[in-house]
C-alpha cells in the first residue's frame, strides 16, 4: 500500500497535466475567467467537488502548475478553491487559515478582487455559524482597508456583505441602505460588472414587506436583475422565480404561471443550484394548483424553522383551515422570538468572550510589569555588585602600588645607608688627606640627599594624581546610575498610565453593555406585551384599547429604532466614517420640515413655533441633513421636557455676528447650570427614569465639531432651557 501511494502521488500530476490537455482545447471556448486553456478543467474540476477532500488535490495542481507556466489569476482561482472547501465544514481555524492565504497569494499577484472576496467567504461563514458580532468586526476590518485603498471592488464588496449581515438578522431597512449604496457604487465606478447582484439583492428586501408599494419595487429591481443578467443564466432563472413569488404574493396568478413556465424551461437548459425562491416558487404552484401535501413537503425543505411554520401557516389559510393556521403562526411567533432570544444571547456570550480575553491581556500586561520590576532590581543589584567589585579592584590595586612603592624606598633607604657607611669608612680611612677631598665628600654627599627628597616629593605628586583619576570616574559611574534609575521611574510611570487607560476603556464597555441592555429591554417588552394582548383572540379587547395598544407598540418602535440609530450613528461619527455631504440648504424650509417632522409628538397645550430673521430665498452650502438632525434632538428634547407655554425654534444672524445660530427655547423645567456641561456627556441624562439613551446630545456636539461650530446650553434664560447651534458662515456660505 505505501509504494501504491507514492505511485498515486507521482503520476496524479502527469494525468492531470495529460487530462487538461486534451480537453483545454475544448473548455477554452467557454472560459469567463481568462485563464490559461489547460488550467481551466483544473479549475472547474476542483471548483465542481467542494464538499469533496479532493478538491483541495485538484486546487494545489492549479497553483502549482499556475506557477509553473505564470498565470497568477489561475494561482488565486487555486486558493479560492481552498477556502471554499473549507467553509463548507465547522472548523473555525481551518477558514480563518484559509482567509489569510487567499488574502496573502491574490495580494502577491495583484488582484484586490479575490483579497476581498476572501473576507466576504469569511464573513458569510461567521454569520452562518451564529458569530455574528465576529462576522461585523472582520467587516469593519474590511471596510477600513478597502476605503483606506481605495479600492472600488473592495468598497462594492463590504456594502454588499453590510447588507447581507443585516438581512440575516431581519433589520431589513439597514439592509436596504447598504445594498442601495452597493447598487449606486457597482454603477458609478464598476461599468464592467453586471449589476444584477445588487438588483437582485435589493428586490428581496422589498418583497419580504407586507404592503403592496414594498412589493411592487421589490418586483422592477427583480425585473432589472433578470434584464441585467443575460450573461449569467443561474442569475437570471433567480430572478425570474423571485419574479413569480413576487407575483404569487400580489395575487396575479397568471403572469405568475407565465414566469413559473418560463423558470421551468429556463432551469431545465442552465445547470443552477436549487435556491429558497426555487423552493418557495414550488409550494406556490403547489398551493395554486391545490396539491397541499407537495406545499407542505416543498415548505419543509425551508432551511429556517420559523419559516417553515410562517408558511405552514399561509398554506392552512389557503385550504381554509383558519385554526390550523393560526396555531401554525403562533408556534411561528414563539420560534422566532426564541432565535431572536438566541441571537442576542449569542451575541453577549461573544461580547463576554472578548471581555474575558481583553481582561487575560490586562493580567498578563500586569504580570509583564512585575517580571520587568524584578528585571529591574536585579539588574541594579547586579550594577551595586559590579560596582563594588570595582572599588575592591582598585583598592587591591592601590595596596599593591602602596607595598611596591614602600619597597622600592626601603631598597633605596638600603643603598642610601650603605652608600654612607662606605663613604665613612672612606673618610676614616682618608682622614689624613687633603681638605679638598673632604669639601669633595660633603658635596657628593648634599646631591645624593637632593635626588631621594627630590624622588620621595614625585612619588607623593602620583599618589594624588591617581586618588583624583578613581574619585572622578566615581562620581561619573554614580551619574549615570541615577541617569538609568531615572528613565526606569519615567518607563515605570508610562505603563502605569497605561494600565489605568486599559481599566477606564473595559469600565467604559461594561457601562455600555449595561445601560444599551436596560434601554432596549424596556421598550422590547411593551411591544412584546401589546403584542400579545393584540394577537390573543381570546381577549375581548375594544376598538379604543386596540388603537391604544398599537399607538404604544408604534411609540415603543420608534424608541426602539431611534437607540438603534444613535448607537449605530455615534460609531459611525467616532471612526471618522462618516463625512459631511455638501449641498445648498435652504435655512427656513430646512427648519419647517424639521418643526413638522416632531409636530405629531409635541404635547396637548404646547405651542410650537418658528421665526426667522432671514429670507425664504437665503441659503448656505452646507450638510442639511447633519443640521436637521441636530434641530430634531433639540426639539424633541424640549417636547419631553415641556408640559405647558411654547416651544420656539429661531433663526439668527445677529445674535453672534458672521455666524449662522439656530436656537431652542422652551418653557419647561430648565437646565440646571451646574449640569450645563454634563449633559453633553455620553449616557448622561437629567432624569435617570426617564426615557432614551443619553447619547443624542453626544451626537450632537461631535456633529457639531465636524461643521467648525459648537452646541451649548443658554446659561442666561431662566424661564425654562434654551439651546444654541452655532455654524460659522466663513465654511459655509455661498
Amino acid at each position: 500500500m505505501p509504494r501504491e501511494n507514492a505511485i498515486r502521488k507521482l503520476f496524479l500530476p502527469l494525468l492531470l497535466l495529460l487530462w487538461g490537455g486534451v480537453t483545454g482545447y475544448v473548455s477554452a471556448q467557454s472560459n469567463p475567467y481568462n485563464i490559461s486553456p489547460t488550467l481551466y478543467p483544473l479549475y472547474v474540476k476542483g471548483a465542481g467537488m467542494l464538499a469533496n477532500p479532493e478538491s483541495l488535490v485538484w486546487a494545489d495542481s492549479l497553483m502549482r502548475e499556475s506557477r509553473r507556466i505564470g498565470d497568477p489569476k489561475a494561482e488565486c482561482l487555486g486558493a479560492v478553491i481552498r477556502m471554499r472547501h473549507y467553509t463548507q465544514g465547522h472548523q473555525r481555524a481551518s477558514v480563518e487559515r484559509e482567509a489569510i492565504h487567499l488574502r496573502e497569494v491574490s495580494r502577491r499577484n495583484g488582484f484586490s478582487r479575490y483579497y476581498y472576496y476572501a473576507y466576504q467567504l469569511e464573513v458569510v461563514w461567521l454569520l452562518n455559524h451564529g458569530f455574528g458580532m465576529a462576522a461585523l468586526q472582520r467587516c469593519e476590518t474590511m471596510r477600513r482597508e478597502a476605503y483606506a485603498e481605495n479600492d472600488v471592488y473592495g468598497i462594492y464588496n463590504c456594502l454588499r456583505t453590510m447588507g447581507q449581515i443585516y438581512y440575516s438578522r431581519s433589520c431589513f431597512d439597514l439592509a436596504k441602505d447598504y445594498y442601495e449604496q452597493s447598487l449606486r457604487h457597482v454603477l458609478d465606478f464598476l461599468p464592467e460588472q453586471p449589476p444584477s447582484d445588487a438588483y437582485f439583492s435589493l428586490a428581496t428586501v422589498y418583497i419580504v414587506k407586507p404592503d403592496s408599494v414594498s412589493r411592487l419595487k421589490g418586483l422592477e429591481y427583480a425585473c432589472l436583475a433578470e434584464t441585467t443578467a443575460r450573461q449569467v443564466k443561474d442569475m437570471e432563472v433567480k430572478a425570474i422565480e423571485l419574479q413569480a413569488c413576487c407575483k404569487f404574493r400580489m395575487a396575479q396568478y397568471e403572469e405568475f404561471e407565465k414566469d413559473y413556465a418560463r423558470a421551468t424551461a429556463l432551469r431545465s437548459q442552465v445547470k443552477v443550484n436549487t435556491s429558497i425562491w426555487y423552493t418557495l416558487m414550488e409550494m406556490y404552484k403547489a398551493v395554486y394548483d391545490k396539491r397541499y401535501d407537495e406545499a407542505f413537503a416543498y415548505a419543509d425543505k425551508l432551511a429556517n424553522m420559523a419559516d417553515r411554520l410562517q408558511y405552514r401557516s399561509r398554506i392552512f389559510q389557503r385550504m381554509g383551515r383558519h385554526k390550523e393556521a393560526f396555531i401554525m403562526y403562533e408556534k411561528y411567533i414563539s420560534v422566532r422570538d426564541s432565535l431572536y432570544q438566541v441571537m442576542h444571547a449569542e451575541d453577549l456570550a461573544e461580547m463576554n468572550a472578548q471581555l474575558e480575553t481583553q481582561q487575560l491581556k490586562h493580567a498578563n500586561t500586569l504580570l509583564d510589569l512585575r517580571n520587568s520590576e524584578l528585571r529591574v532590581k536585579q539588574m541594579q543589584q547586579q550594577v551595586d555588585l559590579e560596582h563594588s567589585q570595582a572599588e575592591n579592584t582598585q583598592l587591591t590595586l592601590q595596596n599593591r602600588e602602596l607595598e611596591l612603592q614602600k619597597l622600592k624606598a626601603a631598597a633605596q633607604m638600603q643603598q642610601v645607608e650603605s652608600e654612607r657607611q662606605r663613604l665613612e669608612n672612606e673618610r676614616q680611612r682618608l682622614v689624613n688627606e687633603q681638605q679638598k677631598n673632604a669639601l669633595e665628600r660633603q658635596r657628593i654627599s648634599s646631591h645624593y640627599r637632593f635626588i631621594i627628597a627630590m624622588f620621595v616629593v614625585g612619588v607623593l605628586a602620583l599618589s594624588v594624581v591617581l586618588l583624583a583619576l578613581y574619585l572622578h570616574r566615581r562620581h561619573r559611574l554614580l551619574r549615570q546610575l541615577r541617569e538609568q534609575n531615572r528613565q526606569l521611574e519615567e518607563e515605570r510611570q508610562r505603563t502605569e498610565l497605561a494600565l489605568k487607560q486599559a481599566e477606564e476603556a473595559n469600565r467604559m464597555k461594561s457601562v455600555f453593555i449595561q445601560n444599551m441592555s436596560h434601554e432596549i429591554r424596556t421598550p422590547l417588552n411593551s411591544i412584546v406585551g401589546f403584542s400579545q394582548l393584540l394577537a390573543d383572540g381570546e381577549e375581548a379587547l375594544a376598538p379604543e384599547e386596540r388603537e391604544e395598544f398599537s399607538r404604544l407598540i408604534e411609540h415603543n418602535s420608534d424608541l426602539l429604532t431611534t437607540l438603534v440609530n444613535d448607537i449605530l450613528g455615534l460609531s459611525e461619527l467616532e471612526s471618522g466614517m462618516q463625512q459631511l455631504e455638501y449641498a445648498t440648504v435652504h435655512c427656513n424650509a430646512l427648519c419647517r420640515e424639521t418643526i413638522a417632522t416632531v409636530a405629531h409628538r409635541c404635547p396637548q397645550g404646547v405651542n410650537l413655533c418658528y421665526t426667522s430673521e432671514v429670507t425664504d430665498d437665503y441659503t448656505i452650502t452646507s450638510d442639511g441633513k447633519r443640521i436637521k438632525e441636530v434641530l430634531i434632538n433639540f426639539l424633541t428634547n424640549a417636547e419631553k421636557c415641556t408640559t405647558a407655554g411654547e416651544i420656539q425654534l429661531h433663526l439668527s444672524l445677529s445674535e453672534h455676528p458672521g455666524q449662522l445660530t439656530f436656537s431652542v427655547t422652551d418653557t419647561g423645567k430648565g437646565i440646571p447650570a451646574d449640569q450645563a456641561e454634563v449633559i453633553f456627556e455620553r449616557f448622561k441624562k437629567l432624569d435617570a427614569f426617564a426615557q432614551g439613551s443619553g447619547l443624542g446630545l453626544n451626537i450632537c456636539r461631535l456633529i457639531a465639531e465636524m461643521m467648525h461650530g459648537e452646541v451649548k446650553v443658554d446659561s442666561t434664560y431662566t424661564q425654562g432651557a434654551r439651546f444654541l447651534f452655532i455654524i460659522p458662515l466663513q465654511y459655509y456660505n455661498e
